[in-house]
């Protein structure tokens, strides 16, 4: 505190800065796995570079390179982001879970032979809510 206060009278940085630094460093406190709460950290230090150097801009280059880094991780073959990033015809549901009748395909991730599920409207003769034709 002290020293964020000396800092704000010499004009170095901004009193919004040590607010969001206080608010992040408080916030890392609430994270239980060491791992997790080392990530965040180095994130946090990455984003305040990034806010120094350049600004909102530099916030939202951070964020747009940290979504491109999740968009490209696995989990044992399956994508980290995989309802919403590969986007397929097998996931209905992103943000709200789908009704039961609308989940008609496996999820394409699985690259199981048989893609329509055993008991969906396909095969008990009606047509597919995802086909187009």
């Amino acid at each position: 505190m002290i020293l964020g206060q000396a800092a704000v009278a010499a004009g170095i940085i901004s009193p919004l800065l040590i607010i969001v630094v206080a608010v992040t460093a408080l916030g890392s406190f609430t994270i239980p796995d060491y791992n997790l709460g080392f990530t965040v950290r180095v994130l946090r230090f990455g984003y305040i570079i990034a806010a120094a150097f350049l600004g909102f801009y530099g916030i939202c280059l951070g964020l747009m390179v940290l979504l491109a880094h999740l968009v490209s991780l696995n989990s044992l073959g399956v994508p980290m982001l995989a309802p919403i990033a590969p986007k397929g015809r097998s996931s209905p549901d992103i943000i709200w879970r789908a009704p039961a009748f609308q989940m008609v395909r496996r999820p394409e991730a699985l690259g199981s032979k048989n893609v329509i599920r055993l008991g969906s409207p396909r095969r008990l003769g009606t047509r597919d809510p995802h086909d187009k034709n």
